[in-house]
């Protein structure tokens, strides 16, 4: 009966020592697993935390857009109110220098100077050429151009020489050279 008995208490042992491996081994491939899983779970924290910060950065990036939209939505408005061609402006260049600078004032662009650099007398026309030079943001000064196109005059733009004066690109100067011809008073008589 020992003998069995030895038998048998060996084949329980092997039996307790297999469950055991397998339990341990079972254990070690839970832990590799669960490590896996764990840095896969701080990686997408990670990737959570970045897209919370560039979702942060678009926001602040809409704001200062909503911001320009304003203001370029305030310069349509003064643009759509200057209604150039109502205005009847006699055929001179004292009226279209005047009128220029109702635009310059209207568009809230600041005029630094405009004068009259050529007069030529015509057989039927006076030819001219007026310099007009101004300070502005880039915007502003493209609305001003537009007002100017709407003059009911005989003009065109010869030139425009644009500088920047600061490093962001906001303000400029430009030099606008006009040229325009008008009938003579004298050419019919």
């Amino acid at each position: 009966m020992s003998t069995e008995l030895l038998k048998t208490l060996t084949a329980k042992r092997e039996s307790i020592m297999i469950f055991l491996v397998i339990v341990v081994i079972f254990i070690f491939f839970t832990k590799l697993w669960y490590f896996k899983q764990e840095s896969t779970i701080q990686s997408i924290k990670d990737e959570i935390s970045e897209l919370t910060n560039q979702t942060t950065n678009y926001k602040e990036n809409l704001n200062g857009l909503t911001g320009i939209n304003q203001v370029v939505n305030e310069q349509l408005n003064i643009v759509n109110t200057l209604n150039v061609e109502t205005i009847k402006i006699e055929n001179n260049v004292p009226s279209l220098i005047k009128k220029i600078t109702e635009l310059s004032d209207l568009s809230k662009i600041q005029l630094k100077k405009i004068k009259l650099i050529e007069n030529k007398n015509k057989i039927f026309f006076n030819e001219y050429s007026i310099s007009v030079e101004v300070e502005s943001s880039f915007l502003i000064l493209g609305h001003f151009l537009e007002s100017m196109e709407k003059i009911p005059m005989p003009i065109n733009v010869k030139s425009i020489e644009i500088s920047r004066l600061d490093q962001d690109l906001k303000n400029c100067f430009a030099r606008i050279i006009i040229l325009g011809n008008f009938e003579r008073e004298d050419a019919n008589k």
